[in-house]
Order: C-alpha cells, then sequence, then structure tokens
C-alpha cells in the first residue's frame, strides 16, 4: 500500500460503483498508467490521474483528489463531489452530486436513437436524488451495514453492493495504480 492516501480510501468506493454498473463479470481491467500527487506532511496520496485499459475495448479515465476546500464533518458539511460519465454505443450514464446533499444531483441515461447514437436523444432519469454514500450513522445503522448482517446470519433478502468480484476488481485497479506511479510506467493489472 504505498503512500496509502486517497485511492484506498475513496476511489475504492468509485471503482466499486463502476465495476458493479459496468457488469464486473464482463469487464475485466488488463493495464493501468497513473500519476499521483503526495502529501509532504504524511506521504499519502492526495490526487491521482489514471488511464485504465480494460477488456472488451473499454478505457476508463479515473482522477480524483483530497484537496477540495470544505469538511464533511463542518456545520453546515460539505461533502465529496462526485462525477460519473460512462460513454457506450449504445448511451452514456452520468451520475453526479455532493454526497451530503441528495438534491445536488442524479442518475440519467441517455439513449441514442441508432448505431453510433443517431438520431434523436432519449432521457431516462427518475428523480431519485444523489445517493453515492449512506452516511447517516443514526440508528441501527446505514443499510449497507444491515445487508451485511442479513447474510452472515443466513438470510437471503437483501442487495448486494458490491459483491467478491467487484472488490477483487477494485483492489486489482488500485494495486496497478500505486505500482504504476512508483514505477512511473504503465501496470499489468495482477489477476
Amino acid at each position: 500500500m504505498l503512500g496509502n492516501g486517497f485511492a484506498w480510501g475513496q476511489a475504492s468506493h468509485l471503482l466499486a460503483w463502476i465495476y458493479h454498473v459496468c457488469n464486473s463479470k464482463k469487464l475485466q481491467p488488463l493495464r493501468v498508467y497513473c500519476t499521483k500527487h503526495h502529501s509532504t506532511k504524511t506521504g499519502a496520496d492526495v490526487a491521482h490521474a489514471a488511464s485504465i485499459t480494460c477488456s472488451n475495448g473499454v478505457t476508463m479515465a479515473l482522477s480524483g483528489t483530497s484537496l477540495l476546500p470544505g469538511n464533511a464533518h463542518s456545520e453546515p458539511p460539505v461533502g465529496k463531489q462526485i462525477d460519473i460519465k460512462i460513454y457506450g454505443t449504445k448511451g452514456a450514464i452520468h451520475y453526479g452530486g455532493d454526497d451530503r446533499d441528495p438534491t445536488s444531483g442524479r442518475l440519467e441515461l441517455r439513449v441514442g436513437g441508432g448505431s453510433h447514437n443517431e438520431g434523436e436523444v432519449q432521457v431516462h432519469c427518475e428523480d431519485l436524488g444523489f445517493a453515492f454514500e449512506e452516511l447517516d450513522n443514526e440508528g441501527t445503522g446505514p443499510s449497507s451495514l444491515q445487508s451485511f448482517i442479513s447474510a452472515c446470519v443466513g438470510e437471503t433478502d437483501y442487495y448486494i453492493g458490491a459483491d467478491a468480484l467487484v472488490g477483487l476488481k477494485s483492489i486489482q485497479t488500485l494495486d496497478a495504480m500505486y505500482r504504476s506511479n512508483s514505477s512511473g510506467n504503465a501496470e499489468d493489472v495482477a489477476h
């Protein structure tokens, strides 16, 4: 865990969301080039930019920073800014907002009228708001914890947001990001 900072702490959430939404059984990370900026005080990475080559001709551009002014625990809270855009031959998914403010963003699916998005564009979006991380610690804890407990006690009715394969691919990608920053070269993802 060279540096052990922002990428492990926050990019892991973005990668898990992407691998979950983009069918982790079909999308395999293969090669990563990454550069990072590190804190002079702690040595932890505080910003990164990565290019991730995946199977099926998919390329991801991933960047993040902990240098956004604000404090998630201040009053009023200033949350993380999330902006995910996934483009494909049949359309695009946009998802973004401030993770402390559910009214700050939304999920949007844009579908083209034909091949290579020719023709009329249809926008599909239910007004779900923006919910990236469940941050409410009141009551019995977040729904992700409740799902984990349900699985542990043998229940079968719960939501699996990040299964073992999603977690594995996220960690494999992060590992390659750190190795790439250290070597200065693109690195193969260890499988």
